[in-house]
């Protein structure tokens, strides 16, 4: 018989381990902002970013899908999951990086992946062998 906790078991995708999916969103994050801080930082005209571009969006999507296996895995609140994934989807669509919406979603992307990893942290701590 299915009940409610069955069902919240197959959604928390209690079959991934926390560590890789922990290590591969903070890693992901990392470089795709570092990656977008650079390009903006030192953008020229005479110099082509777009290799860099390309990987900033690559390890952006990398780290909305991490970020958000990891949200689940741990059982962060719902809304700020929905939250993560509402303003992750600047990484799935570049161009609207340059819009009003990109950068308020960078920034609420990049505050709550922090609060998660820190969420994360505390709760590896927390946890005995």
């Amino acid at each position: 018989m299915n009940t409610k906790k069955d069902f919240n078991d197959k959604i928390r995708m209690n079959k991934i381990p926390a560590k890789p999916a922990r290590i591969i969103a903070l890693s992901a994050t990392s470089l795709s902002y570092l990656l977008l801080i650079y390009i903006l930082v030192f953008e020229t005209r005479a110099t082509d970013y777009t290799y860099l571009f390309y990987s900033a969006w690559f390890f952006g999507i990398v780290s909305v899908i991490s970020n958000m296996i990891l949200a689940i895995k741990i059982k962060i609140k719902s809304w700020l999951i929905v939250v993560l994934g509402i303003s992750g989807i600047i990484w799935l669509f570049p161009p609207l990086l340059m819009s009003f919406y990109g950068f308020p979603c960078i920034v609420i992307f990049l505050i709550v992946a922090i609060y998660l990893h820190l969420k994360a942290f505390q709760s590896k701590k927390g946890k005995t062998l």
